[in-house]
């Protein structure tokens, strides 16, 4: 198995009656990871849980694998599944969990039958090889939602247009429910750059920074939506069809560092909470 690779594991599920969760499902498919990687091996479960620093895996939601949309909470027989999404194959083992499944999964006492598993292995030099076009979509299919610092301008000299101005930062930090290309980007990068090198990285960065990724229109709009995550606690962020520009100094110079980000992030998700399932979302168009 290669090293400095994606491995991504896809749960095949069906469920045999109607079912409904307490809470997102993303949350539950999280629970049943630490779980089944606490029986394989008990200090490296503590160690992923505990760390500060940004973490090598993601969760999806559940997902129905007839109509391809996602299961917050509840809904009847059929076919469903999930992935658990390993961002570097140094840290982690996935045979390892493997060996410890049976024949269902349970989630948050909820039993589905596992009808099988699939194992798909991407290494990040192969996602640097991918193609960009000066336009991508985006389907962001569960809650997504971006932190940042609260900043503003502080006049400290002059008056009218002698005005001289700083830029301030306040304590704590602002949620944005909303498509922050930047915000998306930088920790798309800040990812990335946990689990392996980046190329051109002052660049991007300097790209980011003067908005030369920006969003171009909503196709068919975007909406609000709350994950709970338990009865006093819950998450909003944004969902929907986005689609970003892309500038052409940015495409002829860095378009393929872009589209590899765009693409790694199918795995990782993106913003807050994306290891339970949260900024999950699907390329449209525009990436190859």
């Amino acid at each position: 198995m290669q090293e400095k690779s994606i491995i991504s594991l896809t749960f095949n599920l069906e469920a045999h009656s109607r079912f409904k969760f307490l809470r997102y499902t993303g949350f539950a498919i999280q629970n049943f990871f630490f779980k089944m990687l606490r029986d394989a091996n008990v200090d490296l479960a503590k160690n992923l849980h505990d760390t500060s620093t940004i973490k090598p895996y993601s969760v999806s939601t559940l997902m129905n694998s007839v109509s391809g949309e996602p299961v917050y909470y509840g809904g009847g027989p059929g076919k469903y599944k999930f992935r658990i999404n390993l961002l570097n194959s140094e840290y982690l083992n996935p045979l390892a969990i493997i060996r410890v499944i049976e024949n269902e999964v349970i989630l948050d006492n909820i039993r589905f039958s596992l009808n099988g598993m699939e194992v798909k292995v991407v290494s990040y030099n192969q996602l640097l090889n991918s193609e960009l076009e000066d336009k991508f979509t985006l389907k962001f299919i569960s809650p997504t939602c971006f932190k940042s610092e609260l900043v503003y301008p502080k006049r400290v000299s002059g008056t009218s247009e002698k005005s001289v101005y700083e830029v301030r930062r306040k304590e704590g930090r602002a949620y944005q429910p909303i498509p922050n290309p930047n915000a998306m980007l930088r920790n798309l990068m800040r990812i990335w750059m946990k689990n392996y090198e980046i190329p051109k990285r002052g660049e991007l960065e300097y790209m980011i920074d003067n908005d030369h990724i920006r969003v171009y229109e909503y196709p068919e709009g975007i909406k609000t939506v709350w994950a709970r995550e338990g009865s006093r606690k819950n998450q909003q962020g944004f969902i929907g069809e986005v689609t970003f520009e892309v500038s052409e100094k940015a495409l002829n110079s860095i378009g393929n560092i872009i589209a590899a980000l765009i693409k790694m992030g199918e795995y990782s998700g993106t913003g807050i909470m994306r290891t339970a399932g949260l900024g999950q979302y699907k390329i449209i168009d525009g990436v190859k």
